[in-house]
C-alpha cells in the first residue's frame, strides 16, 4: 500500500483546503488584482503604504496589514475581501481531477469538510453553482476579520474537526500551501500535501507532509472504501 493510500485508509474525515485542491479562486482574475482593489481602499484612507504591503501581489497580506491598523479598518478591508472573492468565483476554474476526487472520497464513505483561509460565501456560491455542494458535509472558512485564525494557525482545522463530531486522528487535509501543512500539524491531523505548481514538490517535500501529490486524480485511485459514511454533522 503507497503512503497516500495508507493515509487515506487511516481518515474518515477528509478536510479539504478550496483554493488550489478545488478550483482556482482568481483563475478568471489574478491575485494581484484582487489586492490592488484592496490597496486602493487602504491608500484611500491612510494614503501611503509601507513597501512590502505596496508591492505585495497577495491580498492576505493585504489583510494583515489592515488588521494592524484597528478593527475598523480590519472589518473594512474584509467586507471588500469577502465582495471581491465572491466575484472572483464567478470565474474560477475547476482543477482537474478535482470532481473525480469528491466523488470518489464521497461515495467511498468519507466525510468532506472545506477547511479554508477563503471566506465562506465564496466556497459556497462555488459549490452551489458547480454542483458540488451536495458531496461536501460542511464549509469552514473565513468568518472572523482577524486573519491570526487563518492557517497556519490551526484554528479552521480544528473547528472542522469538531464539525464532524471527529478526533484529529480521523482526518486528513488535503492542500497546496506550507501554511496548509503548518496547520494541520498544529493540529495534529495527517497531511496531504498538494504540490500542483513547478518548484513546490522541493518545498512541500521539505514541510514533512504525511504524503505527497502532484495530481488530485492521485487521490481517486488511491481511496478505497471504508464502511457507511456517518451522519452528516456541522
Amino acid at each position: 500500500m503507497s503512503t497516500l493510500a495508507r493515509v487515506l485508509a487511516g481518515a474518515q474525515h477528509i478536510l479539504l483546503d478550496f483554493d488550489g485542491p478545488v478550483c482556482a479562486v482568481f483563475g478568471g482574475t489574478s491575485d494581484r488584482a484582487v489586492a490592488d482593489e484592496l490597496r486602493a481602499l487602504l491608500a484611500d484612507r491612510l494614503g501611503e503604504l509601507p513597501a512590502d504591503v505596496a508591492d505585495s501581489p497577495d491580498p492576505f497580506e493585504i489583510l494583515r496589514h489592515a488588521a494592524t491598523l484597528g478593527p475598523q479598518i480590519t472589518a473594512e478591508t474584509e467586507h471588500a475581501f469577502a465582495d471581491l472573492e465572491r466575484e472572483a468565483v464567478t470565474s474560477a476554474t475547476e482543477t482537474p481531477g478535482a470532481r473525480e476526487a469528491i466523488t470518489a472520497l464521497h461515495h467511498a464513505g468519507r466525510t468532506i469538510t472545506i477547511t479554508s483561509n477563503n471566506g465562506v460565501r465564496a466556497i459556497l456560491a462555488y459549490l452551489n453553482t458547480s454542483g458540488l455542494a451536495p458531496l461536501i458535509d460542511g464549509v469552514i472558512g473565513r468568518a472572523d476579520p482577524s486573519p491570526a485564525l487563518l492557517k497556519p494557525d490551526p484554528h479552521l482545522v480544528l473547528q472542522a474537526v469538531r464539525a464532524r463530531r471527529a478526533q484529529p486522528a480521523e482526518c486528513a487535509l488535503i492542500g497546496d500551501s506550507e501554511t496548509d501543512v503548518r496547520a494541520a500539524q498544529a493540529a495534529r491531523v495527517a497531511a496531504i500535501a498538494y504540490a500542483n505548481k513547478p518548484g513546490k514538490y522541493d518545498q512541500l517535500t521539505a514541510t514533512s507532509p504525511d504524503a505527497i501529490i502532484t495530481a488530485m486524480h492521485e487521490i481517486t485511485a488511491a481511496i478505497a472504501p471504508r464502511g457507511p459514511r456517518n451522519s452528516r454533522t456541522g
